[in-house]
């Protein structure tokens, strides 16, 4: 699955904020829950979805916090 088929599943699009796309991804876990729906392959999609678009946004924000790290020689102890 990738990223455009994620955002289709869930009915989101990629302007949505992490927080409505969790919105989203538990009505239809809660509408397409086995227990409830009875088929488990729906659900299944759904939390394949909602896990790539996680990461997507997850990703993004490690490498702001990394291209924003700086190192000097005072970080290290022992170096002159």
């Amino acid at each position: 699955m990738n990223i455009e088929e994620a955002y289709k599943i869930l009915g989101v699009t990629k302007s949505h904020s992490l927080e409505e796309i969790k919105k989203a991804y538990k009505a239809k876990a809660k509408k397409y829950h086995p227990d409830i729906y009875g088929d488990d392959s729906e659900f299944k999609k759904i939390k394949e979805a909602y896990d790539i678009i996680q990461k997507r946004h997850n990703s993004g924000k490690n490498k702001l916090r990394v291209t924003h790290v700086s190192i000097t020689k005072f970080d290290i102890v022992g170096v002159n």
